[in-house]
């Protein structure tokens, strides 16, 4: 584990670069070190949130990283997950009654709080477009994805195959597994949801990765 530049034990580096190049920057020099201090040619990256945003990123430019673990990451709707969306928000009393008052105009709170749904943690916007390049490019690489989300969390996913369905013409299933805690919020703070992921990070580290580390001795 490492804290990017001017996060938590790490101090700031000075150089001007925009987030998104730091960030990038951070992780590859973070690799670096650690193939010089203990030889290793070979990275999994994970990451929450933000931090699932920065491993991608990095993925996409460094051939050393054969694999990805991304929680809450990118999340993109399917036809499904918007009509699902949409459904639950109408049965919500409160969002009749906020738009009652609106139409009698009775005072409510501004936009941006009425909107606090859809809030989007990401420093900048991906298009769906760029991301599905992206991700081909990893597949293109066989780079092995583990891809979890949370129902609680900040993101609107709303099942488990919604990014398959939202990227219909790209082989998800080839490097890709995808997990769903309906129930789990972002930051997995039950134990139970924690032993749950613990467990599914186990079997997917074996079932990817097991085989090719006895082959290697």
């Amino acid at each position: 584990r490492f804290d990017m530049a001017g996060v938590g034990d790490s101090e700031l580096v000075e150089g001007g670069l925009l987030y998104v190049e730091r960030t990038r920057a951070d992780v590859v020099a973070s690799m670096d070190a650690l193939s010089e201090r203990v030889d290793s040619r070979r990275f999994l990256l994970m990451g929450l949130c933000t931090g699932a945003y920065n491993a991608f990123r990095a993925a996409l430019i460094d051939d050393r990283v054969v694999g990805c673990i991304l929680l809450d990451g990118y999340s993109y709707p399917s036809i499904r997950s918007q009509i699902e969306h949409y459904r639950k928000r109408v049965f919500q009393l409160k969002r009749w009654v906020d738009f009652t008052k609106r139409k009698l105009g009775i005072d409510t709170p501004s936009g941006s709080a009425v909107q606090g749904d859809l809030v989007v943690f990401e420093n900048e916007v991906v298009s769906k477009e760029r991301f599905a390049g992206e991700l081909q490019s990893l597949i293109d690489r066989n780079v092995r994805l583990l891809l979890v989300y949370t129902g609680l969390g900040p993101l609107s996913f709303t099942y488990r195959r919604q990014l398959h369905d939202a990227f219909p013409k790209i082989a998800l299933d080839d490097v890709a597994t995808v997990h769903f805690y309906p129930a789990a919020d972002h930051t997995f703070t039950l134990p139970g949801h924690r032993q749950r992921l613990l467990d599914d990070l186990d079997t997917w580290l074996a079932d990817e990765f097991e085989s090719e580390t006895a082959a290697r001795g």
